[in-house]
């Protein structure tokens, strides 16, 4: 998503990112089996997640186009 301006990468990142996630509903069968087991099927994805939208973050506050104080975890 580098050829593109922040404000659209990321837009196209959350576009994405919607897709991705009807996709899991179709699996919430599985997930829960997984959890009821003892595993842990997101603990690597809110780490994943939160610095995929702090780059698009950093790139937006670098080109002027969200402001500088915008946190993927402060939103």
């Amino acid at each position: 998503m580098t050829d593109r301006p922040a404000d659209q990468a990321l837009r196209a990142w959350m576009d994405r990112f919607v897709d991705y996630t009807t996709t899991k509903q179709g699996m919430a069968d599985a997930l829960r089996a997984v959890i009821a087991s003892g595993g842990d099927p997101f603990a690597q994805s809110r780490a994943r997640l939160t610095e995929a939208v702090a780059t698009l973050l950093r790139a937006g506050a670098a080109d002027g186009r969200c402001a500088p104080t915008s946190s993927p975890t402060t939103c």
